[in-house]
């Protein structure tokens, strides 16, 4: 039987770990924070892009981007999934991971002789579809621990290389999109090529704006 003063030493290691518990979860939500607000103030930026682009697609006009050029026969698809890098996070790399492979399926299902290829992004990605029968061009795992504009660039430039190349017929991406703390929301998404509506703000849109482009719509796009 622990002794009085056991008792003690031990009431005052628990409440030293309590107090070490409480700072490192005051740094995760401090953490948390600086990140909700980033993606919260990134969004309408983004949305905003998409729905000039759902816009320019939609526009007629005699100049066609080959950005904006839908193909009729896909032969491949090139499929960029997002995942995290690390676990302990609830359903939120299972869920993607599950978005995938219905969305590998679907595709496979819509275009039975189309090639498929992917790029996971994220360790999670990687590790789960590498072992999947699909081609992996390009991986990148370990991203979000140094996270840079570089790499995204790379990937927005192979994905662009691969469809005006004719290597990819369409490039789509799935992603968890950020709704709350608690919930996240699978979305696929086309990338290329680039569709007359984009988006949710696109969709309920009744008009299609006429751009005026500065020095003209060729050297912008």
């Amino acid at each position: 039987m622990a002794t009085l003063r056991e008792t003690r030493t031990r009431i005052t290691s628990v409440r030293n770990t309590s107090k070490i518990t409480q700072a490192m979860r005051m740094v995760a939500a401090a953490k948390l924070r600086r990140a909700q607000d980033a993606i919260t103030s990134a969004r309408p930026f983004a949305q905003q892009l998409q729905k000039i682009l759902g816009n320019l697609a939609a526009a007629e006009t005699d100049f066609v981007h080959p950005f904006f050029e839908s193909r009729a026969d896909v032969r491949s698809v090139l499929v960029i999934a997002v995942s995290s890098d690390r676990g302990l996070c609830g359903a939120f790399n299972t869920n993607l991971l599950r978005a995938t492979t219905l969305r590998l399926e679907a595709i496979k299902k819509q275009h039975p002789d189309a090639v498929i290829t992917i790029i996971p992004v994220g360790r999670r990605a990687v590790s789960a579809l590498r072992k999947r029968s699909e081609e992996i061009v390009r991986e990148y795992p370990d991203i979000f621990l140094k996270l840079e504009f570089t790499t995204a660039k790379d990937i927005a430039e192979y994905s662009a290389d691969a469809f005006l190349g004719g290597r990819a017929d369409r490039v789509e991406i799935i992603y968890n999109e950020f709704v709350s703390v608690i919930r996240q929301e699978q979305r696929a998404l086309q990338l290329l090529p680039i569709a007359p509506s984009i988006g949710e703000e696109a969709q309920k849109a009744t008009t299609v704006v006429d751009y005026i482009f500065e020095p003209t719509r060729a050297d912008i796009l």
